[in-house]
């Protein structure tokens, strides 16, 4: 007889030769492992830190747009103390949002789910506060000297 599998000729009526005999045994042993209930949720590894790199990306967006819009009215110094705390936002958005991409990225399964709400939220929270920075910047290259 002939082996089903490889084609090899076998030993008397068996149906598969020692080789592919050998390799079926070492698939029955590997058996999945059940999940551990007492196992943290992976899928939401890093989610605070996406959550407030998209609230403070969200926040510097508004920020930038209410200093660009003319500041409520705002004098000179009060201008300049929000552009600190709108850069200060951006920059934590941003460290915030890469680390919660970072996560996701350099995530190692292992049977868990990876974590794509933070990952969501982390690009989301780098947008905005790219979008923020660039009103920023629109303020501070052309709204800002001609106030002063």
């Amino acid at each position: 007889m002939y082996c089903v599998k490889c084609g090899k000729q076998t030993n008397g009526d068996e149906t598969l030769c020692q080789d592919c005999k050998a390799a079926e045994k070492t698939v029955d042993t590997v058996k999945p492992v059940p999940s551990d209930p007492n196992q943290p949720n992976t899928s939401m590894l890093s989610f605070g830190k996406a959550l407030a790199s998209t609230i403070m990306g969200f926040g510097a967006f508004i920020l930038s747009n209410v200093l660009n819009s003319g500041g409520w009215g705002m004098k000179l110094i009060s201008m300049i103390f929000m552009v600190i705390i709108d850069v200060a936002v951006i920059v934590l958005s941003i460290v915030f949002g890469s680390l919660s991409i970072r996560t996701y990225s350099t995530f190692k399964s292992g049977g868990n789910k990876k974590p794509i709400p933070a990952f969501i939220l982390g690009i989301i929270g780098v947008i905005l506060a790219g979008i923020a920075t660039v009103i920023t910047l629109v303020f501070l290259l052309v709204d800002l000297p001609a106030i002063a």
